[in-house]
């Protein structure tokens, strides 16, 4: 929503509607607040980003500590400030840069997909833009060789599931030698989704 909110305020600033570029840039920038206040986990120097949906203890007011590839989105999105967005990158790439790229979560329960060992194309993407936006801003060029190591490791899986199959699929293993031993969820391996 934040993303749709920036745009939204965005197009109004530059067709020259000051009353609804100001309401969507306050929403905008509420939104952002209430992310880095409720959705940041540990200090800013070893902290993480975590889903305030999904990792959050709602009775305790206050982040689990799961840590999952939501952590990226405030990072890419630039909501993040820069001892934020090293600390999310190093938790990133220290714990969910396996083998085949990025995993969802570092939680392996039967049945949940969004865990390990699965990683996503829509996780892989965003550790990218998290990385590059961190290089970005802090001219450290060891970001940027993480970000071609999650790509080169993402591609050599896809690689091997499309020499095997013929065809792209919605998630694979990054965790083990063979991609296609994924964690079904709720539905069994889509084709193509989410590509």
């Amino acid at each position: 929503l934040w993303e749709y909110e920036d745009l939204i305020a965005s197009a109004h600033e530059r067709a020259g509607r000051s009353v609804p570029a100001r309401e969507f840039r306050d929403k905008a920038e509420r939104r952002g607040s209430a992310i880095n206040k409720y959705c940041y986990y540990g200090d800013d120097i070893t902290g993480f980003y975590s889903s305030f949906l999904f990792d959050s203890d709602f009775k305790q007011g206050a982040p689990t500590g799961f840590s999952s590839m939501n952590m990226a989105y405030p990072v890419a999105r630039g909501l993040s400030p820069v001892e934020r967005c090293i600390s999310t990158c190093r938790q990133m790439v220290t714990h969910h840069l396996k083998q085949g790229g990025y995993v969802a979560s570092l939680i392996k329960v039967d049945r949940i997909q969004w865990g390990s060992p699965n990683g996503w194309p829509s996780d892989q993407d965003e550790a990218d833009e998290a990385l590059g936006r961190t290089a970005f801003l802090t001219g450290d060029t060891k970001w940027q060789r993480y970000q071609k190591i999650g790509r080169n490791r993402w591609e050599k899986a896809q690689i091997k599931i499309f020499s095997a199959t013929g065809k792209m699929v919605e998630k694979c293993n990054v965790v083990g030698p063979d991609p296609l031993e994924v964690m079904d969820g709720e539905y069994p391996l889509q084709d193509g989704f989410l590509w």
